[in-house]
């Protein structure tokens, strides 16, 4: 199944799983489930940022090819 998670299940699958319900987190384990990000909650992020209101110990850009190498994210592009 693809899986199209927004900001806050992106930003909680990342750094905070305990966060999620339990339903979506096993959802997102499942590894016959691709996982993908819309360029959209990139959008939002950085304007988060730019806002003070999310802050990353890098830049926003290696903290999304971290996630896709280690949470199996895909980039969508609409």
């Amino acid at each position: 199944m693809k899986l199209l998670l927004d900001t806050h299940t992106f930003l909680w699958w990342a750094g905070e799983p305990e966060r999620l319900p339990k339903k979506v987190l096993a959802t997102c384990q499942n590894r016959a489930n691709s996982l993908i990000l819309s360029v959209v909650s990139a959008w939002e992020m950085q304007i988060k940022i730019q806002f003070g209101r999310l802050t990353l110990n890098t830049t926003l850009e290696s903290f999304i090819e971290r996630q896709k190498a280690t949470k199996r994210f895909r980039n969508h592009t609409y």
